[in-house]
């Protein structure tokens, strides 16, 4: 596995425990919010992606390799060094990680990587999206994202997807492993 995947798994994991009721009171309540909902088998969740929930029997270590690799909708390879990253880290990977980060500016504005040759340019032309805290701008298409894990999965994995991801989700049935 990667150090961006192990890393971003590691995130994760952090912020779904921090989001967790704790305490009794808040225990019973979040029990109350979702009556009769049984919690995943310890087999179903080694059998789901942890990026876009895809669930499959066939999910082993070498078929999400392949999975992470060739169809998951989530993620992507870097354009500059092909390292396969989450599409909402694709901005900062390119431009605080990768190793061709030299061959990028991040915009003030819209906070993207930008050819550095090409940052005057784009910056004066004041056409980019200004970034904010209220919103996330997919890197592929543009739009506007709630900026949280269920806005990003929700544009990258519900039908039709992002229009401009070549693993846009189609549901696909394992075709990654043949």
């Amino acid at each position: 596995e990667n150090a961006v995947l192990a890393a971003a798994r590691k995130a994760r994991e952090l912020n779904e425990a921090a989001s967790e009721p704790s305490g009794t009171a808040a225990a019973a309540a979040a029990k109350k919010a979702s009556p009769k909902k049984s919690a995943p088998t310890e087999e179903e969740v080694a059998k789901t992606c942890q990026f876009c929930n895809k669930h499959d029997a066939r999910f082993n270590e070498t078929t999400f390799h392949q999975h992470y690799l060739r169809t998951c909708p989530v993620l992507c390879p870097c354009p500059l060094c092909g390292q396969v990253t989450e599409i909402s880290f694709l901005q900062q990977h390119i431009v605080h990680e990768c190793e061709h980060k030299a061959m990028v500016r991040e915009c003030p504005r819209c906070k993207e990587a930008v050819r550095a040759e090409d940052l005057d340019e784009h910056v004066k032309a004041k056409t980019c999206i200004a970034a904010s805290s209220s919103y996330a701008v997919c890197p592929l298409c543009h739009e506007k994202l709630p900026p949280t894990e269920k806005g990003w999965r929700l544009h990258l994995t519900k039908d039709p997807g992002c229009v401009n991801n070549a693993r846009r989700f189609d549901g696909g049935d394992g075709e990654e492993f043949a």
